[in-house]
């Protein structure tokens, strides 16, 4: 039981300092494209379909390689906890990589792979920022495995991979693809041409920088970013509550014994932290939003 608090207290604390870098991240310009939820693995079967990662990519997705008429960038997130995740997901994982770089050699040096598998506290960052979806929460270090496709300023996102759903996986990376290739590129934007931020920005700076004319924009972007962190340490802290009570919720749980309790307490802690995440994110949109105002208001 002890472990399990212990764990349980690691992952509240590691949970934050990756929130606080994402914080951090979004508040630098650190922007993340349309998110495609990838497909709920609840509630559903995998499908048959031909084995992934047979070392030959299909027809369809070579022909889709062939078409890319500009880089497509892929970066795939594998942040395991080689102490806690079974050996079989880990034999997953090596299995999309070499999936992802089968894509990368036959792409005809239009497909770039990234690959981040080195968990650091930036790692784990990036992976949020990127809107990567965490798990292993109740029972190590947090875990990512998923991918981000770039193409023309476009992104989609599939925030996690299962191994359930391997069969499904190169017909899902070439459809979605698909996708990005269909879209219009994204146009790049003079400040003058960006869309314009909100009243509610606008007099939030107002209100936060009373005197925002006699300070520098740098001044006034540090002030926006510490009212920022402030919100998120309020927010954060009142999420704590809800989280360790998930925990102590998960502990007994345990003690009982009931695989049934101990899954329903694990989607309740999952919850809370994906509760804290997505509070990370309003705080951190609020904070874009608000250094676009200060830009404006400094340009006039």
């Amino acid at each position: 039981m002890r472990l399990i608090k212990r764990n349980a207290r690691c992952n509240q604390q590691a949970g934050t300092k990756i929130a606080l870098l994402a914080l951090v991240a979004v508040g630098m310009g650190l922007g993340v494209g349309g998110v495609w939820i990838y497909r709920s693995l609840r509630n559903t079967s995998p499908p048959e379909m031909v084995v992934a990662n047979s070392g030959v990519l299909s027809d369809a997705t070579m022909a889709m390689l062939k078409g890319l008429d500009a880089p497509l960038t892929i970066r795939y997130y594998a942040l395991l906890d080689s102490a806690t995740i079974p050996a079989p997901l880990n034999d997953y994982a090596a299995r999309v990589r070499s999936l992802l770089n089968d894509y990368q050699s036959e792409g005809n040096g239009r497909v770039k792979v990234t690959r981040i598998d080195a968990t650091s506290d930036a790692a784990n960052a990036a992976a949020v920022a990127d809107g990567m979806k965490p798990f292993n929460l109740d029972r190590g270090e947090t875990c990512y495995l998923g991918i981000r496709l770039s193409y023309k300023g476009n992104t989609e996102v599939m925030p996690l991979l299962a191994p359930e759903w391997e069969r499904a996986l190169e017909s899902d990376i070439t459809r979605t693809i698909g996708r990005l290739t269909a879209v219009k590129p994204a146009v790049s934007r003079t400040p003058a041409e960006a869309p314009a931020p909100s009243p509610a920005a606008m007099a939030a700076v107002k209100s936060i920088i009373p005197d925002f004319g006699s300070l520098s924009e740098e001044e006034c972007k540090r002030i926006l970013q510490e009212k920022a962190l402030a919100s998120f340490t309020a927010a954060t802290q009142e999420m704590e509550t809800k989280v360790k009570d998930a925990e102590k919720r998960l502990v007994e749980a345990q003690k009982g014994g009931s695989d049934e309790a101990i899954q329903a307490a694990r989607a309740n802690l999952q919850k809370a932290q994906l509760q804290q995440a997505e509070k990370i994110q309003q705080v951190a949109a609020q904070l874009q939003d608000q250094i676009a105002a200060l830009k404006l208001i400094k340009a006039k």
